[in-house]
């Protein structure tokens, strides 16, 4: 039996992610056919459900229809995507480099959402202090 919710859920994480069919037959080794017909109503093996919700990082509850968690997921940013195709183009070297940078920039309330700030005594706990985005 068909599952719409399955195959609209399949869908909405997988665009979600900025994946097209093919970046997800790729990543589970099938061709695009086998893949399309999954996101067309073909039912799934529990094995296959896994691999796929590793991918979307979504749970097999909520991609199945048991769970509303992950019902909204977020679309990934275009700046996001931007660095995650830069960062996969560089050797390991040069992404070593790129993690030190956003290190860096993690530290300095002029680039971040939040930062870290020691409370006023040295024993005191570190809270979190909005910043400037």
């Amino acid at each position: 039996m068909k599952n719409p919710d399955f195959s609209n859920r399949l869908i909405q994480a997988r665009e979600a992610k900025g994946l097209t069919q093919a970046d997800m037959a790729r990543e589970l080794k099938m061709t695009q056919q086998s893949y399309f017909h999954y996101e067309h109503g073909r039912e799934m093996k529990a094995s296959m459900i896994v691999k796929v919700c590793a991918i979307l990082e979504c749970s097999p509850g909520w991609l199945i229809g048991h769970e509303e968690e992950g019902q909204h997921l977020p679309p990934e940013s275009p700046l996001l995507k931007r660095l995650k195709e830069a960062f996969n183009e560089l050797n390991n070297k040069g992404q070593k480099k790129v993690v030190g940078y956003a290190e860096d920039l993690t530290g300095n309330v002029e680039y971040c959402i939040t930062i870290k700030k020691e409370a006023q005594n040295s024993e005191g706990p570190t809270e979190a202090v909005e910043g400037v985005a």
